[in-house]
């Protein structure tokens, strides 16, 4: 039996690039946050923003931010589920790296 290790969602934000993480927490909510309190916006407050923006169900099941969050998958975790969801088969592994 095939067992996946998986990844949890907060963690792929974790691992992220910050221009990844603004453009799923979006540009209107990091408008507000600037006009508000510049300082409020660190690599920390991005990644609560990005967990918490979404329940992980909808994130999952709206093909933009499923997107989103597949392009911010580690190659491996990646390339481990175009191969085991069908959720992900039409992704192209090759096009991951």
């Amino acid at each position: 039996m095939q067992v996946a290790t998986g990844i949890s969602i907060k963690s792929v934000f974790e691992q992220a690039p910050e221009a990844s993480l603004r453009s799923y927490v979006g540009e209107p909510t990091i408008n507000i946050l600037k006009a508000i309190s510049p300082d409020v916006l660190t690599r920390q407050s991005l990644i609560e923003l990005a967990a918490t923006a979404y329940d992980d169900i909808h994130a999952i099941k709206c093909e933009e931010t499923r997107n989103q969050i597949i392009s911010m998958l580690p190659l491996d975790k990646a390339k481990e589920l175009v191969t085991c969801s069908p959720l992900c088969r039409r992704v192209e592994v090759e096009s991951l790296g």
